[in-house]
């Protein structure tokens, strides 16, 4: 029937405009330098004893399409951290930068992409090795991102961004 068949064509859109998305960078220890970043750009820089609102992973639609994240979720391989608000839409080629904590006025007003705050109130990468997986409304993970101590990915007073920076 038409009303199948428009559902079908419904869901094959989301999947396929959710596959756009993926995690493009993160920063989970941003205190290994003197002075430690100040990733969220409120004035405050992370110290050894205080890193975690300079903490953030960002995400970037690399198709045309906007895609509504509303209800998304982050987390790391302890808890989800993060959940998009309702209307939270992504333009195509656009970004969206969760940060743990502070003040994001400053990074938005540069308009470089949009910084939101951790719902939670943290976003608790771990120094040494964690997952980041983000998680689409309908509980398909849209994609995910492991790191260990030692390795590539394990931040240190810098951010990691992936490699390639955009699919294509």
């Amino acid at each position: 029937s038409t009303f199948t068949l428009t559902i079908a064509l419904l869901a094959l859109f989301a999947v396929s405009a959710s596959a756009q998305v993926y995690i493009q960078e993160y920063c989970n220890d941003p205190y290994g330098s003197v002075p430690g970043l100040d990733t969220n750009l409120d004035g405050v820089n992370a110290t050894s004893g205080s890193q975690s609102n300079d903490e953030f992973v960002e995400l970037v639609n690399a198709g045309q399409a906007t895609v509504d994240i509303s209800g998304w979720t982050m987390a790391d391989a302890f808890s989800v951290r993060h959940t998009f608000d309702g209307g939270t839409m992504l333009p195509g080629g656009c970004s969206i930068v969760i940060f743990g904590g502070g003040d994001v006025t400053n990074f938005n007003s540069i308009s470089i992409a949009t910084g939101v705050l951790a719902s939670t109130g943290a976003i608790g990468l771990n120094n040494s090795s964690d997952t980041i997986t983000i998680v689409d409304l309908g509980g398909n993970t849209v994609d995910v991102h492991s790191y260990v101590s030692g390795g590539p990915g394990d931040g240190n007073g810098e951010s990691i961004t992936r490699d390639p920076e955009m699919p294509g």
